[in-house]
């Protein structure tokens, strides 16, 4: 899931879902995704020329689908910005 696909589920009825739609939920949600993917978008072009994207590319496309299966277990709003918080402290503690 990526900012694009964020706009597209709030569309599709995750705004009351998730009661996005009070206050700047939303805006909050869409802001985490934004502030993680321009801290981590260098260090992780950088390790891919380093490893090779032969091996990079399909690991990150795992560890990308496990997170994102976690997404899917959110049951309100405060709970997305939760489990992204605890992916970049994890990020953060391995580097």
């Amino acid at each position: 899931m990526d900012r694009k696909n964020v706009s597209n589920a709030y569309i599709a009825g995750m705004g009351d879902d998730l009661y996005l739609k009070v206050g700047y939920r939303y805006s909050l949600i869409t802001l985490v995704f934004f502030i993680t993917y321009v801290i981590f978008q260098p260090p992780m072009t950088y390790l891919c020329r380093k490893v090779g994207p032969p091996i990079f590319l399909p690991g990150l496309c795992m560890i990308w689908g496990i997170v994102i299966l976690v997404f899917g277990f959110a049951k309100n709003w405060s709970t997305l910005g939760k489990h992204n918080r605890t992916i970049r402290n994890r990020n953060a503690n391995n580097h």
